[in-house]
């Protein structure tokens, strides 16, 4: 696990055994553990901490979710659980979830909702049941020492992030991107190509999630461009996504064509996708997007002859 802190975020009351087990198995992994404090009782409060200490100081969300939806408070409609976890998807934070199956009895609505969002959003990785404090805690050791990046995938996103041909073209790395899964997305805003032209490019594990995770990450994606073109691009007539599945191991088995080509439901999204193979230094276009001129495959095909080739 590369966060040297994270947040753990449940409600408190009731939940203090369940807390502390999480505390107790993330420190034992060298990790700091951190709560949202709630100083004189404000019903607010945790908002402003959570947004404080997940931002400036926590790397990822262990989120311990159960039959209550928790209280709300004078600044939002909706409780400082879910407050969290919307903050840390969009500021691209990990999410780990663990669902409470402990207690008997039946989910909230409003919970009920929540815990439907959690499921919508994770694409499948990070999201597990336990049923004692013991399994908690193994769960959660499991979680946090699975998702350790190797050394090729790590060194490939900040070889790619620091790419020259790239930031020539104005990508930048985007700083509040909106789906979980993504390890890394470039934007080149719409006024530094045309006015009217936004591209992208969104880089996921392939080693990590399987192609139906995959093509729903992706589809999560494109559902959210709408909103997003809507309330910050409102020049863009026009995206283009350069989907990019990075596989090093690749015990899923990808190959050129990964994801499922479903329809978009939003019809001025193009996307191409790329896998990346690191252990082989090679890059992969399906049939159809192989192209003379599909500029990305000659820059990524350079940075793997230039540092990855074993």
């Amino acid at each position: 696990m590369k966060a040297r802190r994270l947040l753990i975020s449940s409600v408190v009351q009731g939940y203090e055994d369940r807390r502390s087990a999480a505390a107790e198995a993330i420190s034992a992994l060298g990790v700091e553990p951190v709560f949202a404090k709630n100083p004189r009782g404000r019903a607010d409060a945790p908002r402003r901490a959570a947004s404080k200490t997940l931002f400036s100081r926590c790397g990822a969300v262990v989120g311990i979710y159960g039959q209550r939806y928790g209280r709300t408070g004078s600044e939002s409609d909706v409780s400082p659980t879910e407050e969290e976890y919307d903050r840390a998807r969009e500021h691209f934070k990990p999410i780990f979830a663990f669902i409470d199956g402990m207690a008997e009895g039946d989910l909230e609505p409003r919970q009920k909702n929540f815990l439907e969002l959690v499921h919508d959003w994770d694409v499948g990785a990070r999201r597990r049941v336990f049923h004692s404090l013991a399994e908690l805690q193994r769960l959660i050791r499991e979680a946090l020492t699975e998702r350790d990046l190797s050394s090729r995938y790590g060194k490939f996103l900040d070889r790619l992030n620091q790419e020259p041909d790239l930031k020539a073209q104005r990508y930048r790395k985007e700083s509040k991107p909106f789906v979980p899964g993504f390890d890394l997305i470039l934007h080149s805003p719409a006024r530094h190509i045309t006015t009217w032209m936004a591209g992208y490019i969104i880089v996921i594990d392939g080693d990590l999630y399987d192609r139906d995770q995959l093509s729903s990450a992706v589809d999560n994606w494109r559902t959210e461009l709408p909103r997003l073109i809507a309330t910050r691009l409102p020049k863009v007539r026009l995206t283009f996504s350069k989907v990019l599945i990075v596989v090093d191991d690749n015990p899923h088995g990808h190959r050129a064509r990964v994801l499922r080509r479903s329809p978009s439901k939003f019809a001025v999204d193009f996307f191409d996708e790329i896998l990346v193979d690191l252990r082989r230094a090679r890059v992969d276009l399906p049939p159809g997007q192989d192209f003379a001129y599909h500029s990305l495959k000659d820059v990524l095909e350079d940075l793997l002859a230039d540092h990855f080739t074993t």
